[in-house]
Parts: structure tokens; C-alpha cells; sequence
């Protein structure tokens, strides 16, 4: 008997289509499913997020990375766009954000803070960055700063961010950022 493959079509409740996989005819849709949702990582990373989880990764405490370089350096960061910052980061490094099209929510208790070593609580380099009630200070030395938008940057928005305790808030270099409702705590 030839085996036959069909195309099959899987559609989520949103009318989005998800993928077009060839199965064998004896196949049964509960096994297509499972194949596909399980090996493919932009239909997990859409999964994770209609099931309420609207982060692909988060941050400390109770996360899969210990800070923002982690996150930059980790190998599916093509598939990484939205980040929590859950916690205190005490950083010894600049943490340097160079990727493209990528936002960063800090939680209410979430502080970047100097812990020797660093000279800039973030370095923004990509293009289409956006930093949500992100908390930084003790960055107090001649020239340091909160925040730096490097000068390769485009279209940074900085929204509802807090700074205290630095020499330098936000030194802005790059091109079109946009800087809302920032503050001292």
C-alpha cells in the first residue's frame, strides 16, 4: 500500500495560521500536534504567550538568565523580544544591549545598581529598544551613567524610568529616542 501525505493545516483560536506539516496518512491529529508544537520555537514562544505569559524570557529571581548580557549572549535571541527584569541586578559589567527590536520591563522591585566594575547600568546600542520602568542607580563616579544610548542607536524609548545616585542619568547619543516620564527616586 503507497503512503500517502497530507498537508495539514493547524489553525489557533485566533485564526493564525501556525505551520504546514506533511504527515502520514495513518497519523493522527494528536500526533501532529505534538510533533509540531513541540520542535518548533516560535510556536512555543507564541504558545507560552497566549497562555498568559507575555515575556519569552525572564530575570531573577525565579528566571532562566542571571542578567541583560545572558539574555544578549544567549544563542535563540533571534527569538528573544520581550524581557522581565524581576529582580535587583548588582552588576559588575556594563550590560550591554546591541540586538535589534527588543524591550525590557523592570518589575517594581527591579534595580540595576553598581557592584563595582561598571561604569554604565545599560549601554544601548540596537536599534528599536525599549526599557519600561527600569530603576538605576549608585552609578556615581566622574562620567558614569545610568543609562548610555550609544551613538549607533535609533529610535531608543525610555519610558517611566527611575534614576538616583549617578553622575549622570541618561547620556542620549543616539539618533530619534524618544525619553518619557523620567525621574528621580
Amino acid at each position: 500500500m503507497p503512503v500517502r501525505t497530507l498537508k495539514t493545516l493547524i489553525l489557533v483560536s485566533i485564526g493564525v495560521w501556525l505551520a504546514v506539516t506533511d504527515v502520514a496518512m495513518g497519523a493522527t491529529l494528536n500526533e501532529v500536534l505534538r510533533e509540531t508544537l513541540t520542535t518548533n520555537p516560535q510556536i512555543l514562544a507564541a504558545a507560552a504567550r497566549q497562555r498568559g505569559s507575555e515575556y519569552d524570557v525572564v530575570i531573577p529571581p525565579a528566571g532562566t538568565h542571571s542578567d541583560i548580557n545572558d539574555v544578549i549572549a544567549d544563542p535563540g535571541i533571534a527569538n528573544i523580544k520581550r524581557v522581565l527584569v524581576a529582580a535587583t541586578l548588582t552588576i559588575t559589567t556594563n550590560q550591554v544591549i546591541d540586538k535589534d527590536d527588543m524591550e525590557f520591563v523592570f518589575k517594581p522591585q527591579a534595580i540595576i545598581s553598581k557592584g563595582g566594575g561598571s561604569t554604565k547600568g545599560l549601554e544601548i546600542t540596537g536599534k528599536r529598544v525599549t526599557i519600561r520602568n527600569g530603576k538605576f542607580k549608585d552609578f556615581v563616579a566622574g562620567g558614569e551613567k545610568g543609562i548610555e544610548i550609544g551613538a549607533a542607536a535609533e529610535f531608543t524609548y525610555l519610558d517611566g524610568c527611575l534614576f538616583t545616585n549617578n553622575d549622570e542619568d541618561v547620556n542620549d547619543l543616539g539618533a530619534n529616542s524618544t525619553l518619557h516620564a523620567l525621574r528621580s527616586f
